[in-house]
C-alpha cells in the first residue's frame, strides 16, 4: 500500500471524530488509515488538549517544503566517495565529509549498500 499524505479533509475528520468522542483506533478506521498515522498526526499537530486541523495541514505543508530531498548519486559522488574511502574513512565519517564540505547529505548507510554493490560488481 502507497503512503500518501493526510489531506485537509481527512484532517477536519479527525478533528470532529475526536471532539465527538471516538477512539484512534476507531478514526484510523473510519479514515482507511493506520491507528499509528492517526496517533502520530494528533501527536505532532495537538495544541495543549485541542486538535486545530487548520493549523495541523499548515504545518504539514511546511514539513513538507522544508523536508531535505533525496540526492541522486552521480558518478561524481561515487568518485568522491570512493577516494574518501580510500583514504581510510568510515562511511560515517564520508557522510559528514560530504555534509560538511559538499552540501551533499547522504546517509552513512547509503555510503555502505554503494560499497557493497561495488564489491559485488568486482570493484
Amino acid at each position: 500500500m502507497a503512503y500518501t499524505q493526510l489531506t485537509e479533509t481527512e484532517r477536519y475528520q479527525i478533528s470532529s471524530l475526536k471532539k465527538a468522542g471516538f477512539s484512534q483506533r476507531f478514526i484510523a478506521e473510519s479514515l482507511k488509515r493506520s491507528p499509528s498515522t492517526i496517533s502520530r498526526e494528533l501527536k505532532r499537530n495537538q495544541e495543549v488538549q485541542t486538535y486545530c486541523p487548520e493549523q495541523a495541514h499548515l504545518k504539514g505543508l511546511a514539513r513538507r517544503h522544508f523536508a531535505k530531498k533525496a540526492v541522486k548519486i552521480t558518478p561524481e559522488v561515487k568518485k568522491w566517495i570512493k577516494r574518501l574511502i580510500w583514504k581510510d574513512l568510515s562511511p560515517e565519517q564520508v557522510a559528514d565529509y560530504l555534509k560538511q564540505h559538499k552540501g551533499i547529505f547522504l546517509h552513512h548507510e547509503t555510503i555502505y549498500r554503494l560499497i557493497y554493490q561495488d564489491k559485488i560488481e568486482g570493484g
